[in-house]
């Protein structure tokens, strides 16, 4: 029983950050549109790249998932370390978790390339 107890917290505390996330993304994707700094985005983009609608678009996709990325940092580390750790459901240690994170992103990155064509 009380490994269920255990468990039913676990999960638990796995959906509300979950949640968490997702709503910290609609925030910051709302915020980017509403102060502008989405246009800001694309025109810093814009200036990386010259005019190429292809390269702006990508870039832009690359910047908001850098940043979504960066602002969901640390609710990726809770879930994926201290919850994990908290649970006795994970001994990996705090510089493989990040090499992994980070590899991870750059899988996606390449994989994302690829879907493209580009």
């Amino acid at each position: 029983m009380a490994n269920e107890d255990k468990a039913t917290r676990y999960h638990r505390l796995q959906r509300r950050a979950s949640i968490v996330a997702t709503v910290l993304t609609a925030v910051v994707l709302a915020l980017l549109l509403v102060t502008g700094a989405s246009a800001g985005i694309r025109d810093l983009v814009i200036g990386w790249f010259g005019s190429s609608f292809i390269l702006t678009v990508v870039g832009y996709v690359v910047v908001l998932g850098l940043v979504l990325e960066f602002v969901g940092l640390p609710l990726a580390f809770y879930r994926g370390v201290t919850l994990e750790r908290r649970y006795g459901l994970s001994t990996q240690t705090t510089a493989r978790w990040w090499i992994d994170h980070v590899k991870a992103g750059a899988i996606s990155l390449v994989e994302g390339h690829l879907r493209t064509g580009r």
